[in-house]
């Protein structure tokens, strides 16, 4: 007989796994910097060679990421208003899941520097960050989703999603470098 268990402890074992999961992407993402540096535009074979090898385990990771999301849209359906005591919802890491995708896509379609690859990258993380700023608006999830329409020359939508990081928090860092960002534009 198989117990059921509640729906705090199903949101604590995600958020543990999204938190192991960061760290193992921290590890992909600076590997895929490291080999952007090495081959550069020069040696594109060597480079996609390299990286694809990588990505399986990018692969991997993001399969278990959309598992944590899967999960947090379980518990919000059998448990709507479940909160853990540090106020951590289902809803939020969701979006954190969410956002990790769209920034292996974002990291992948910046190592790539050009190329139809670049822009299909740039639309998937586009896709996984619009979708995280519906579950639970945060100022990274607006700051990188920018980046990747800045990536896709997009610029009224980059400049939106600028806009939107400021508005959740004018006084943050992360407002400053988007006013900072929207200044040499010239929209601010």
């Amino acid at each position: 007989m198989e117990k059921t268990r509640s729906p705090k402890l199903m949101l604590k074992l995600a958020f543990k796994r999204l938190k192991e999961v960061n760290e193992e992407f921290g590890d992909f993402l600076t590997t895929l910097e490291e080999q952007s540096r090495t081959f550069g535009s020069s040696n594109l074979l060597g480079f996609y060679r390299s990286y694809y090898k990588r990505y399986k385990k990018a692969k991997a990771l993001l399969g278990e990421l959309e598992e944590i999301v899967q999960l947090c849209e379980k518990i919000v359906a059998q448990s709507p208003g479940t909160i853990l005591e540090d106020g951590t919802t289902p809803e939020f890491v969701k979006a954190l899941a969410l956002m990790l995708q769209g920034r292996v896509h974002l990291q992948t379609a910046f190592a790539m520097r050009s190329g139809i690859d670049r822009r299909k990258f740039a639309r998937t993380a586009v896709q996984y960050y619009q979708q995280s700023v519906e579950s639970c608006p945060t100022q990274q999830a607006f700051f990188e989703l920018s980046l990747a329409f800045q990536i896709l020359k997009q610029h009224e939508e980059e400049i939106k999603a600028l806009q939107m990081c400021i508005e959740l928090d004018e006084e943050s860092d992360l407002a400053v470098e988007a006013a900072d960002r929207l200044e040499k534009m010239g929209y601010l």
